[in-house]
């Protein structure tokens, strides 16, 4: 209970942050999230406002406020902060949609989507956008991929190939603090 009275004050100035109810305005906001320190009170409000953003998504979902490509873009990338496989693929039908509209940017944020919501069942992902820090040895690891995609599923979803996948965790390790 006493961790709970301490979490309290947290939630309120957490809920006063992603005071942006438009999915513009929240998806605005989630992308300041990377502004934010590495305490844990500010690694505790980042995710309290992420939380907040998905369930939002979800109201504007239900009452019928998504309706516009760019609006279900920006939908489909705020589901992707949820830890609930069942939001991402929310996320990968949203996005999909779009692209089957002809936006190809809802190919790449559609595999991503996919990915995480296969990491979050503990499957391997498909097409390699999923990365995993270790704290033990403090670097960067591209998460199990499954073998059997090739590179050309992952550019027919315009995502890069494997091995620039491989790549990028070296640069994710020469950027780590």
């Amino acid at each position: 209970m006493r961790s709970m009275q301490k979490l309290l004050p947290l939630f309120f100035l957490c809920a006063a942050c992603t005071s942006s109810t438009s999915l513009k305005g929240m998806y605005s906001d989630s992308r300041s999230d990377a502004q934010l320190g590495d305490s844990p009170d500010d690694m505790l409000e980042a995710a309290l406002a992420r939380r907040e953003r998905v369930e939002r998504v979800h109201v504007l979902l239900a009452e019928g406020q998504v309706v516009t490509d760019e609006d279900k873009l920006r939908a489909a990338a705020l589901l992707l902060d949820s830890n609930f496989p069942e939001d991402l693929d929310l996320a990968t039908d949203l996005a999909l949609e779009v692209a089957e509209a002809g936006d190809e940017r809802g190919f790449p944020l559609a595999g991503e989507a996919i990915d995480r919501g296969r990491m979050l069942r503990g499957l391997p992902q498909k097409y390699g956008t999923q990365y995993v820090w270790s704290p033990i040895s403090e670097k960067w690891t591209l998460y199990p991929w499954d073998e059997l995609t090739t590179d050309a599923e992952r550019a027919a979803m315009g995502l890069p190939s494997l091995p620039s996948a491989v790549a990028r965790v070296g640069q994710l390790n020469q950027e780590a603090p």
